[in-house]
């Protein structure tokens, strides 16, 4: 299947080392979600921030994982799309997917966010640390680890998309 989860730029390329933005990283956590089918590129007539206009780019899928609670704006009431994801901003989101929320981690962000991370064993092949910005090849290492991890409520992510799973309970590409 062609899931539309990573695509290249604009020019065709990968470019794996580029750093990614926020909106982009949403973009992409939505499109590795359920609420992917709420995230049209249809226009939208309401602007959630001021620096996200209804005709962004990015606005449907901000506007859906707003909505579908995997994200916040800053207190200040701005979005930063362009701003660049962090390592802990993405695996909150990657960790909300999964279920978890604000609620489940004793040390304050983020600490216990970080620390659930590593326990699921979701830093697979990613070396970036608290505070840097991620590449793109960072951001679809941590998604596909996801796909093969068990949600809070245990079950495989990928099952939650439609996908099987391996006898080992990773995703099953047949």
């Amino acid at each position: 299947h062609e899931e539309n989860i990573v695509n290249g730029t604009p020019e065709g390329n990968f470019e794996p080392e580029k750093s990614i933005t926020r909106a982009e990283f949403v973009k992409m956590a939505v499109s590795a979600s359920p609420l992917k089918e709420s995230a049209t590129d249809s226009k939208l007539y309401v602007s959630l921030f001021p620096d996200v206009k209804n005709t962004y780019w990015g606005a449907s899928y901000i506007h859906a994982a707003v909505n579908g609670k995997l994200i916040n704006g800053y207190l200040d009431g701005t979005f930063r799309p362009n701003n660049q994801v962090k390592l802990e901003e993405a695996v909150t989101i990657v960790l909300k997917l999964l279920g978890y929320n604000s609620e489940d981690f004793l040390s304050p962000y983020p600490r216990g966010q970080l620390a659930k991370y590593k326990s699921l064993s979701l830093d697979t092949n990613i070396t970036a640390r608290e505070g840097d910005n991620l590449t793109r090849m960072q951001c679809m290492q941590l998604l596909y680890n996801a796909l093969s991890t068990k949600t809070k409520q245990g079950q495989v992510y990928c099952t939650t998309l439609g996908y099987k799973t391996g006898s080992d309970g990773a995703l099953d590409y047949n």
